[in-house]
Order: structure tokens, then C-alpha cells, then sequence
């Protein structure tokens, strides 16, 4: 084997592994990002159902009622959200639904 041939080898085994690695953080990547649209689709979902469902109760409670149903919805899908994450999802929910009226 030339040092040509060793050197071609060496090369082509270096971008196999750059690619494979290169697809997988895109896949990734792209996993992440439908996960959080999935997670802010079910928010603005929940932000509307308890907008419409409970207009006598007040702020906070539409808030923790928003939550649940978030985090539901999410189990339902095999998505585990924190309380903290859960809370963060549907203001920012909320405020996109705002920005939209």
C-alpha cells in the first residue's frame, strides 16, 4: 500500500466520521426543536381552553389550571415537563397569544 492509497483511506475515513457525526447533532437538534414546538403548541392550547373554559377565575388560578393541563397533555405524548418548565411554557404561551390579538 502506497502512502497515496494510506493517506486516501485515512481521509476517507475521517469524513465518514464527520458526517456521522455532523447527522447526528442534526438529528438532534432537530428532535429538540420539534419537541418544543410540540411543548408550545400544548401551551397555547391550554392558555386558550382556560381562557374560554373559566372566565370568572382570576390570573393565578388560570395559570395553575393552564399547568396542568400542559403537563397532561405532555405525559400523554411521553413528554416529562418540571413544574418550573411547565410554568415557563405557558407564559410564554400567553404572551405569544398577546402579541397576536
Amino acid at each position: 500500500m502506497s502512502i497515496q492509497e494510506l493517506f486516501s483511506s485515512a481521509v476517507s475515513l475521517f469524513l465518514l466520521g464527520a458526517g456521522s457525526y455532523l447527522f447526528s447533532r442534526w438529528h438532534i437538534d432537530r428532535l429538540a426543536l420539534e419537541r418544543y414546538r410540540k411543548i408550545l403548541t400544548l401551551a397555547e392550547e391550554a392558555v386558550l381552553l382556560v381562557e374560554d373554559a373559566f372566565p370568572e377565575k382570576r390570573g393565578l388560578e388560570k395559570l395553575q389550571k393552564a399547568i396542568q393541563y400542559l403537563k397532561e397533555g405532555c405525559e400523554r405524548l411521553g413528554i416529562l415537563l418540571s413544574d418550573e418548565e411547565a410554568e415557563a411554557r405557558v407564559r410564554i404561551a400567553y404572551q405569544r397569544l398577546e402579541r397576536t390579538k
